[in-house]
C-alpha cells in the first residue's frame, strides 16, 4: 500500500510507480512493455504500410481505454486512505493516452525504418488528430466509469466489470456482420473510411467529454467512500 495521492501529478507518479511493483513483482511493467512492443513494433513490422489503414489506426484507441481503466482501479486499490477521485481519473486517462501515443510513434517509426522510406510516411493527420482526441476524452470517461464502479462496489469488482465490458464490445464488433441487417451493415461499412472515421472520432470525443464531465461532477458532489475488496 502507498499514501493516497491528492493531485494529478502525484496520481500519475503513483500509477507509474505502481506499474513496476503490482502484486509484489514486475508483472504489470512486463505486460505494459509487451503490449507496447507488440502493437508498436511487431504489428507495424508485419503489416507494413497497411498499419496506416484507417480502421486499424482508429481501433488502436481502445488500447488507451484499457490502460486508463486498469490504472484507475489499480491506483484506488493500492491507496491506504480515501483517494480524491478526480485527480486519479485524470491521471489514469493521461496514462492510457500516453501509452497509445507512444505506440503510434513507435509504429510510424517502425514502418518507415522497415522500408527505409526516402520520406516520412504517416497516417492521415486529420484522422490521427481525431483519434487521439477521442482516445483522451474516452479515457477520461472510462476512468470515471471505473471510479463509479469502485464506489458502488470495490476496485476488484470494478476491474472485472470493465474487462467484461470491453470483451462484450469486442464480441459485438466481431459478430456485427452476422447480426446486423444488410442495410445497417452497408451504412457501417461506409463509415469505415478516413473521412468517416475522422467524423466518428470527433463526435465520439464530444460525447465522451460530456459523459465524463457528468460522472466526475457526480463524484465530486457526492464524495462517496470507496469500499475495499
Amino acid at each position: 500500500m502507498s499514501a493516497s495521492p491528492t493531485t494529478v501529478g502525484q496520481a500519475w507518479r503513483a500509477i507509474l510507480a505502481r506499474a513496476g511493483v503490482r502484486a509484489g513483482g514486475y508483472g504489470s511493467l512486463v505486460l505494459t512493455v509487451l503490449v507496447i512492443l507488440a502493437f508498436g513494433v511487431l504489428v507495424p513490422w508485419r503489416r507494413g504500410f497497411d498499419f496506416f489503414d484507417s480502421f486499424l489506426i482508429f481501433a488502436y484507441s481502445a488500447i488507451a481505454l484499457l490502460f486508463a481503466a486498469s490504472a484507475l482501479t489499480d491506483l484506488v486499490a493500492s491507496s491506504e486512505a480515501a483517494i480524491p477521485l478526480p485527480p486519479a481519473i485524470i491521471a489514469a486517462a493521461i496514462h492510457g493516452w500516453s501509452v497509445l501515443a507512444l505506440i503510434y510513434a513507435l509504429g510510424i517509426a517502425t514502418v518507415n525504418a522497415t522500408f527505409r522510406a526516402p520520406q516520412l510516411f504517416y497516417p492521415s493527420p486529420k484522422l490521427m488528430g481525431a483519434t487521439l482526441l477521442f482516445a483522451l476524452t474516452a479515457s477520461v470517461f472510462v476512468a470515471a466509469l471505473a471510479a463509479v464502479l469502485c464506489v458502488l462496489f470495490n476496485p476488484s469488482v470494478a476491474r472485472t466489470a470493465m474487462r467484461l465490458l470491453f470483451l462484450l464490445i469486442l464480441l459485438g464488433l466481431y459478430f456485427s456482420a452476422k447480426i446486423l441487417p444488410p442495410l445497417w451493415q452497408n451504412a457501417l461499412d461506409r463509415q469505415l473510411t478516413t473521412p468517416g472515421l475522422t467524423q466518428v472520432g470527433l463526435i465520439g470525443a464530444a460525447i465522451s467529454f460530456v459523459l465524463a464531465i457528468g460522472l466526475v461532477l457526480a463524484l465530486v458532489r457526492s464524495r462517496p467512500p470507496i469500499p475495499q475488496a
